[in-house]
C-alpha cells in the first residue's frame, strides 16, 4: 500500500521535478563554483522543512532527516558541478552561461534527490533510522566527494551504506544497469612537460622545437598503450596540449596532459611505467628535458555485493525483471564517489535516460540530453530503497 502512495506522489511531483531540473540545466556551475546552485537547493529544502541542513565547504550541502525510530544511516548522494562546454541542443532552456553546460546529467540528479527529498518528508513516518543527501560540488574537477567525506559533518553521521546514481544515455528510459566489484575503472590525470629552447622561427638551428617531439610523444603514447600487455580493460586520452608563445617563435615547452583508466592496480602501474618509458625515450630523441605529473586519481569503484542485490530487488520489484540491465564488465567511466568507500560500502548505478538508444546523446557532448520521464525512475528506486533500509542491515 505505501509503494503505490509513493509512486502516486512521486508522479504528481513529476511536472515540479521537470521545472526543477531545467532550472539547473539553465543556470550551470562549474567545479567549485556551485554558489548559485547550493543557494537553490537550500532554499528549496528550507522551504520542504523536515531536514537539518549542514554546509560543508563553500559549495557542498548536507541535508539529514531522521525517522520516528531508530537503525542505520544511509547517504544519497548527487553530484552538482558542470562542465566548460557551450551547448548546442537548441533547447528553450539551454544554458545562459555561454561555455558551461551540464553535458554529464548532474541537473538530473540534482532534481531527482529533491523529488527524494520531497518523498522523504512526504513519508517521514516510514523511516527507520537516519538518511543523508548529500548535494557534492567538483565531481568532474577537483575531487569533491573526497572533500566530503573527510569533513566532520559526515564522519560524525557514521554512515553505513552509500548510494548514487547516474545518467546513462545508452539505456532506454526505465532501466538500470549495475553489477557486483569493480563498477567503474579508477581515472588518474598526467602532466607531460617537455622543454626545449626558443629561439627565431628563421632561425630554428638556434633552438629546440617543443612541439615536434610533443607530438611525437603523443603518436607514441597511443601506440604504447594499444599494445600494452594487461589482463583488464585500460584506456588512455590525451585531451589537451599546450605550447609556444606565438607563431614566429620557437616553442620552447609544451604541455601534454590527459588521462588514463584502469579497473586494476597491476593495470595502473602498467600504464605509469608505459608513459615514463615513453617520455624518457622522446626527451632522449628529440634533446628535451622532460618530466611526469599525476596530480590527481580517482580511485577504482567498487560495488558492495549486498548493496547490488538491494537496489536490483527494488527495480524488480517495482520495474519489473526487464529493468535490470546486468553489466558484464566494468565501465571505464570515473567517479569520486568511489572515495565514499572509504567510510562505508557502497553502490553506483547507471540510470537509463534514453529516449531512443540508437540515437544516444553522449556524455560530455554539447549535444548530451535526457528523457525528462527518467526522473521519476530515479526518484522512485531511491525513495523506495532508502524506506526499506530493515531488508539491508
Amino acid at each position: 500500500m505505501i509503494i503505490d502512495l509513493i509512486r502516486n506522489y512521486t508522479k504528481e511531483s513529476l511536472d515540479e521535478l521537470i521545472k526543477i531540473r531545467r532550472h539547473f540545466h539553465m543556470n550551470p556551475e562549474l567545479s567549485g563554483k556551485e554558489f548559485q546552485t547550493v543557494q537553490y537547493i537550500e532554499a528549496f529544502l528550507t522551504r520542504l522543512g523536515g531536514f537539518t541542513l549542514q554546509k560543508v565547504g563553500k559549495t557542498g550541502l548536507i541535508a539529514t532527516i531522521k525517522g520516528v525510530s531508530s537503525g542505520p544511516c544511509i547517504t544519497l548522494r548527487a553530484d552538482i558541478d558542470a562542465l566548460p562546454i557551450t551547448e548546442a541542443t537548441g533547447h528553450s532552456f539551454m544554458s545562459r552561461s555561454r561555455g558551461v553546460m551540464h553535458a554529464c546529467g548532474h541537473d538530473v540528479h540534482m532534481a531527482i534527490l529533491l523529488g527524494v527529498a520531497k518523498n522523504l518528508v512526504k513519508f517521514q513516518n516510514e523511516i527507520k533510522g537516519t538518511i543523508l543527501l548529500v548535494f557534492q560540488p567538483a565531481e568532474e574537477a577537483g575531487a569533491g566527494g573526497k572533500d566530503i567525506i573527510t569533513n566532520s559533518a559526515y564522519g560524525a553521521s557514521a554512515p553505513t551504506a552509500a548510494v548514487a546514481l547516474h545518467c546513462a544515455p545508452h539505456l532506454p528510459v526505465g532501466t538500470i544497469s549495475l553489477k557486483k566489484g569493480v563498477m567503474c575503472a579508477g581515472v588518474d590525470q598526467f602532466d607531460i612537460t617537455l622543454i626545449g629552447k626558443a629561439a627565431h622561427g628563421s632561425r630554428p638551428q638556434e633552438g629546440q622545437d617543443a612541439i615536434v617531439p610533443a607530438t611525437y610523444l603523443i603518436n607514441e603514447l597511443y601506440r604504447a598503450c594499444s599494445k600494452l600487455h594487461v589482463k583488464k580493460p585500460a584506456i588512455l586520452t590525451v585531451g589537451m596540449i599546450q605550447g609556444g608563445d606565438a607563431p614566429n617563435i620557437i616553442a620552447p615547452n609544451v604541455l601534454v596532459s590527459g588521462t588514463f583508466r584502469s579497473v586494476d592496480e597491476a593495470s595502473r602501474e602498467a600504464i605509469i611505467n608505459m608513459i615514463n618509458h615513453v617520455m624518457m625515450m622522446t626527451g632522449k630523441k628529440y634533446f628535451v628535458k622532460t618530466s611526469l605529473a599525476i596530480p590527481s586519481t580517482y580511485p577504482i569503484l567498487i560495488n558492495d555485493d549486498r548493496l547490488v542485490d538491494a537496489i536490483m530487488r527494488v527495480a524488480k520489484d517495482n520495474f519489473g525483471k526487464k529493468s535490470i540491465i546486468k553489466m558484464k564488465t566494468p565501465e571505464l567511466i570515473s567517479d569520486d564517489f568511489a572515495f565514499y568507500k572509504e567510510v562505508s560500502p557502497i553502490c553506483y548505478y547507471l540510470l537509463g535516460t534514453a529516449e531512443d538508444v540508437k540515437k544516444p546523446h553522449i556524455l560530455h557532448s554539447s549535444t548530451f540530453d535526457v528523457d525528462e520521464s527518467s526522473l521519476y525512475y530515479g526518484v522512485l528506486l531511491q525513495t523506495i530503497w532508502a524506506l526499506d533500509l530493515k531488508e539491508y542491515f
